[in-house]
Parts: C-alpha cells; sequence; structure tokens
C-alpha cells in the first residue's frame, strides 16, 4: 500500500508539454578540431551527465552558437542508430555551456518551463526502463532506427513533485556515485563479494541511514522496499559497452 500510495502522487505528461525539441548542428569535417566546445555523438552516448569539460570543439557562428546552445538542464537524446536498441540514448547537462553546441545526430529537449523539473530526476528517467520501453515500442513502428519528433510527442513522462523530483534524483545520484567508488575499491574482488561489499556501505548511506534491512544473498536491503520502489521506476541502463 505504501507504494501504491508513493505512485499516486505522480502525475503523467507528454514530453512537449514540458520539453521543445531541436535537431542539432550539422557540418563537414573540416569545421571540427579548432574552435568552440561541441557536445559529440559520443559524449552523449558514454554519459549520463555531460562532463564538466568538453573535449571535442567545431568552428561555428554566434548564430549557431545561439540556436544550439547548451543549458542547464537541457535531455540530448541520439536520434540516430544502427540497432534500435542504442536509439535515444540520454545525457543531460547540469550547467550552462557558453558558446557550446551540439552534434547533428542528436536531439535537444530543453524544458518549456511550464512544468518544473529537476535536471537529475530527468536524466535517471531518460535512461530507465520505462523510457527504454517506450523508445523500442516506437522504433518497432519505422524502418530504420531514428528518432523523430513525431516519435517523441507520442512518448510521455510521469513525474512527482517538484521537490520530491529532488530528493529522488539527490538519492539516486549519490548512490550511483557510491556505486562507483566501491567498484573502484573492489576492482579486485569476485561480483559477489563486490556487490555484498556496496550493500554493507549502503546501510550507512546518509539517505537511508537508519532505515530498517534485511539481509540477503546480495548484502543489506532495505526492510521497507522503498529501494526496490527506486529500483523499478529507475531501473537506468548505461550505453552499450565496446
Amino acid at each position: 500500500m505504501e507504494e501504491f500510495s508513493f505512485m499516486e502522487e505522480w502525475k503523467e505528461y507528454k514530453l512537449g508539454e514540458i520539453f521543445d525539441f531541436n535537431n542539432g548542428l550539422s557540418k563537414g569535417g573540416k569545421f571540427f578540431g579548432h574552435g568552440y566546445d561541441f557536445v559529440s555523438f559520443k559524449t552523449v552516448f558514454k554519459n549520463h551527465f555531460l562532463p564538466n569539460t568538453l573535449d571535442d570543439l567545431v568552428e561555428s557562428s554566434k548564430k549557431e552558437r545561439e540556436k544550439f546552445s547548451v543549458k542547464e538542464g537541457d535531455v540530448f537524446l541520439t536520434r540516430t542508430s544502427e540497432t534500435q536498441n542504442e536509439l535515444a540514448y540520454s545525457c543531460v547537462a547540469l550547467k550552462d555551456y557558453p558558446n557550446a553546441t551540439y552534434n547533428g545526430f542528436t536531439k535537444r529537449l530543453r524544458p518549456n518551463g511550464k512544468i518544473k523539473i529537476d535536471s537529475i530526476f530527468s536524466a535517471y528517467f531518460f535512461r530507465s526502463a520505462i523510457f527504454r520501453n517506450q523508445v523500442t515500442s516506437m522504433s518497432n513502428m519505422v524502418t530504420r532506427a531514428s528518432l523523430s519528433n513525431e516519435m517523441l510527442d507520442r512518448m510521455s513522462i510521469k513525474i512527482p513533485s517538484y521537490d520530491l523530483q529532488k530528493t529522488i534524483g539527490k538519492i539516486l545520484f549519490s548512490f550511483d556515485a557510491k556505486i562507483q567508488l566501491n567498484k573502484r575499491i573492489n576492482d579486485n574482488l569476485e561480483g559477489s563479494q563486490a556487490v555484498k561489499r556496496c550493500s554493507s556501505g549502503f546501510v550507512d548511506f546518509e539517505p537511508f541511514r537508519g532505515g530498517k534491512f534485511l539481509d540477503s544473498e546480495l548484502g543489506m536491503i532495505l526492510k521497507d522496499g522503498t529501494y526496490n520502489l527506486f529500483l523499478s521506476i529507475f531501473n537506468f541502463q548505461e550505453g552499450p559497452k565496446n
């Protein structure tokens, strides 16, 4: 009952009610490697969040930098792919990138301000199984793996209040960081040992400190099912590994 009441607070919107959609900058090869910061296809594909510093450059005009700008809250989705499974992988900007532009094989979803959405929350939504399933369903209707504005308009997002979005985003972001730290610490351990070490640290993780835990074959898990609920909502996926 607690999980159901939690979900009742969430409202469903079409993506077009929250975001404006735009394609990116397309230029010839001679314009790349010098100039201004540039968000490449690879950067979007490989990262949940835009890196603090962008590695790629492009020679862009003032008009192009205004039209294809990169601002806090922007969601970038890969709009073409050789396979349906690799379509619409997301990356979110957590800050403004002055003078930066983004690549033409990417869609930019910019919050229109009508409905507030937290940047970190949206990053986990767009990497979640919920969104990935929508992409798969839509892409099965076309002959090649490409993402159009019409497809995005038919997709939806379910969100809670802005305050709850920020809380969920903070918890997932912090826990994600802890997972990455534990992965580095446990590089030389077997898989199950690494998971147990991570879950043991999870008990002392600030957002869940003081909660009731149960021991399992994977280590300690929350007794009240809150974390399991987060996992079911935000079963976010990494980009395919090379």
